[in-house]
């Protein structure tokens, strides 16, 4: 399983390649990552989608691509590793995106308030 890297750290990295601060080499080897094609896919997906396309997403799914787990019922023997992992890391990708969703919704807050309070 790959390294996971937070919205805020490619977020930054992707700034300062498009500002021409680091080149995607350059900032692979500062920020300890291990191949710069990882950056270049960040690259693609900011231009493609903005800043949410830098929102870890499992499995590359949407979340309405995602089917709801109700693991609750297919974990037949407690100590099932790998079903309680596979249980684990659905929750925590549903944190990730609620989360996610809870700042774009703030952040759309803001700029309607903002545009409504300069006209």
């Amino acid at each position: 399983m790959g390294k996971h890297y937070s919205f805020e750290f490619k977020l930054n990295i992707v700034k300062q390649v498009l500002n021409d601060q680091l080149g995607v080499r350059e900032a692979a080897q500062q920020y300890h990552i291990p191949n710069h094609s990882v950056i270049v896919d960040w690259l693609q997906r900011f231009k493609k989608q903005g800043k949410t396309g830098l929102i870890r997403q499992p499995n590359k799914r949407t979340p309405r691509q995602m089917k709801k787990y109700d693991g609750a019922e297919k974990i037949k023997d407690p100590t099932d590793i790998k079903a309680l992992l596979k249980r684990i890391e659905y929750l925590e990708a549903e944190n990730d995106v609620l989360k996610k969703l809870k700042e774009l919704d703030k952040e759309k807050a803001k700029r309607k308030k903002d545009k409504s309070s300069t006209h």
